[in-house]
């Protein structure tokens, strides 16, 4: 299998609408259909809701497409979700809806011992983000141009 990456649901609507648009960037459209294909790029299921909510028909019907690389939310997973939860309570805010699927992330990234994709930016100690609460458990966190270069993708 190679290289093993967790994108969370930023890395999906960054790259699509602002950083690589399909139009423009087939090919890297391309290359993530051959990536996720191979294995190399898997998301939690919570990612695929997230973006079904977020009301974005064309970047959903193309995640919905590629199924294979969407992992159930199954009792290990679960279980290193809440973990992370209870270890940085304020990574989450259910009240505003805020970051609900990023303790998913960080976990699949945790139990598959892979990089975590993510477009977000660091928080602070009150409002920590996937890149702090990755540090603070040792996990490679990376954004989408890390992912282009470390698998070594030229357009």
């Amino acid at each position: 299998m190679g290289l093993l990456y967790c994108l969370d649901t930023s890395a999906f609507i960054e790259s699509w609408w602002r950083l690589y648009r399909p139009t423009s960037f087939p090919t890297f459209w391309k290359k993530m259909e051959e990536a996720i294909a191979a294995g190399q790029i898997i998301a939690p299921m919570f990612v695929l809701d997230e973006l079904k909510r977020k009301e974005d028909d064309q970047l959903y019907a193309w995640a919905e497409s590629q199924m294979p690389m969407f992992y159930p939310l199954e009792a290990e997973l679960q279980l290193a979700q809440k973990t992370i939860v209870n270890q940085f309570p304020k990574l989450i805010s259910e009240a505003k809806n805020r970051s609900l699927c990023d303790p998913w992330v960080i976990a699949l990234g945790q139990l598959k011992q892979c990089a975590v994709i993510s477009e977000e930016n660091r928080g602070g100690n009150n409002t920590p983000k996937i890149p702090d609460v990755c540090d603070e458990l040792r996990i490679k966190s990376m954004k989408v141009a890390d992912l282009i270069e470390e698998l070594g993708w030229r357009f």
